[in-house]
């Protein structure tokens, strides 16, 4: 078993069943009291980012992780869902600590971003969670 797990832009790409599972197995893989660290993309400030011109919806998609060529071809390529997008769930905090509390987790609790020494890239929409195992 584990102390610490660290899940850096993974929970966005589990589709909602395979989220749920994902999240029960890191419960099962900490120790107890063991904590895990989860950051996502805040899709609603990169909305509205995008909305008050802030970003582009190219630079919206790249953040998010779709590309250049997903970006310049998605309605095409959605329509004929010849890609399978990087993104099945979509957080904002709301959500990112509904889906902790709802998989047993406690003390679930916003992290900093800007101080986090995880984070390597601090884009001003990325969220993110600690939450812990029972003892």
């Amino acid at each position: 078993q584990f102390d610490e797990i660290y899940c850096g832009h993974l929970l966005q790409a589990f589709c909602a069943d395979d989220l749920k599972l994902a999240l029960g197995n890191m419960l099962k893989l900490l120790k107890p009291g063991g904590k895990i660290t989860a950051v996502v993309h805040d899709m609603r400030a990169s909305a509205q980012m995008m909305l008050k011109g802030h970003i582009s919806p190219h630079q919206l998609f790249a953040e998010i992780g779709l590309g250049y060529s997903t970006y310049k071809y998605a309605q095409e390529d959605m329509r004929s869902s010849r890609i399978n997008p990087p993104n099945r769930n979509v957080f904002d905090l709301d959500s990112l600590f509904k889906t902790f509390i709802d998989a047993g987790f406690i003390g679930v609790t916003p992290i900093d971003i800007e101080r986090h020494p995880y984070l390597v890239s601090r884009y001003p929409t990325q969220i993110g969670v600690e939450a812990w195992t029972r003892n």
